[in-house]
Formats: structure tokens, C-alpha cells, sequence
């Protein structure tokens, strides 16, 4: 999506916080969610850019555990997810950046228990399957 934006064929992980300021220049109270497969996520706002790495990349002994199988919905589950723990926190005035990151790190684990599932509303995890990914590989 940040390729079509910018008219650009491929945008380098490295150039990413560029490109989110100046899509900010124009649009100061834009959020921006990018989701950025095995390299995890990132988040800018007026306030800050915040990268998440993948699940496999914090511990990559998840993948010994679990086998990915299937990609469909991952985004959505991402997008859903991150969303769903972002409005927590805003209702109970937390937005600093540790409640992004913990947002981040929910909605890259939700991703990563979606892709070890066949089809797209069955590998939807609940959210104590989240939690236990979060707290059995040491996600935060």
C-alpha cells in the first residue's frame, strides 16, 4: 500500500519512517498501522514511530512449536486485533509507547496463531490463545 502511495515499486524497510513523516507532513493527525509480514509491524503517529518485530523474530522457537499453513486472513486478523487492543487503551487513557507496543505485540502473535490454521474465520484466535503465545515465548 505505501508502494502505490508513493508511486514506488518497492519502499526498503529502512525507508519506511521517511515515508510515514511525510505522509504526516500532509496529514498531521494521520495514524499509520503497516503491517509488514515476517519483519513484524509499525506504527507512527504524530508522536512517534514504533517498530514490532515478528513473533518468529522475538523467539524464533515458535516456529519449532508451531507450523505456519496457511495465510489467509493473517492481515485481517492483524488489522482487527491491533485495533481491538488500541481502543482499550484509549478508553482507559493509555497511549503511551509501551501500550502501542503491547498492541503491536498482540496483533503480530493474533497474526501468527491465524497463519498456523486452515481458512480464514476458523483460524481466528481467541484471545486467550494470544495471551498463552504471548507469555509461553516471552513475547514482551
Amino acid at each position: 500500500e505505501m508502494e502505490k502511495i508513493f508511486g514506488e515499486e518497492h519502499i526498503n524497510l529502512s525507508d519506511l519512517e521517511s515515508k510515514c513523516n511525510a505522509l504526516k507532513s500532509k496529514f498531521p493527525n494521520l495514524k499509520i498501522l503497516l503491517k509488514l509480514g515476517k519483519y513484524g509491524c509499525a506504527y507512527s503517529d504524530s508522536k512517534r514511530y514504533i517498530t514490532c518485530p515478528s513473533v518468529s523474530q522475538i523467539n524464533p522457537k515458535v516456529l519449532e512449536d508451531h507450523k505456519i499453513v496457511d495465510t489467509v486472513g493473517a492481515g485481517d486478523c492483524f488489522t482487527a486485533t491491533f485495533f481491538y487492543k488500541y481502543l482499550q487503551k484509549v478508553k482507559d487513557n493509555k497511549d503511551d509507547d509501551q501500550d502501542i507496543k503491547d498492541c503491536m505485540v498482540f496483533a503480530n502473535s493474533s497474526a501468527f496463531l491465524c497463519i498456523t490454521k486452515h481458512g480464514a474465520m476458523p483460524s481466528m484466535p481467541i484471545e486467550s490463545e494470544v495471551q498463552d503465545l504471548i507469555k509461553n515465548y516471552s513475547l514482551v
